[in-house]
């Protein structure tokens, strides 16, 4: 049996997520507009754990252009922004 998960890390990706795009610092990867949508997940082998050791992908659809937008994308993209915006 599979030990369970340490229990956070989905719940923190979620709520960084929608902190985010609340406060309108997530872009849409596929339109480049401020994102405004719905998070959605489902199972898969490669996402973020549960507390349980379940695995989900997280992502957020695109309002106005309906690209689903991989939670690490956003992230990524975020950070390098504000890193270049940091430097000048």
């Amino acid at each position: 049996m599979a030990e369970k998960g340490t229990g956070d890390r989905f719940e923190t990706v979620i709520k960084v997520l929608d902190d985010l795009m609340e406060r309108g610092e997530l872009r849409c990867v596929g339109c480049g507009e401020e994102l405004h949508g719905k998070i959605e997940f489902y199972r898969h082998s490669g996402g973020v754990e549960d507390k349980n050791g379940d695995r989900w992908w997280i992502y957020v659809v695109c309002d106005r252009c309906g690209y689903q937008n991989a939670w690490w994308k956003l992230l990524k993209s975020y950070v390098r922004r504000k890193r270049r915006e940091a430097m000048g």
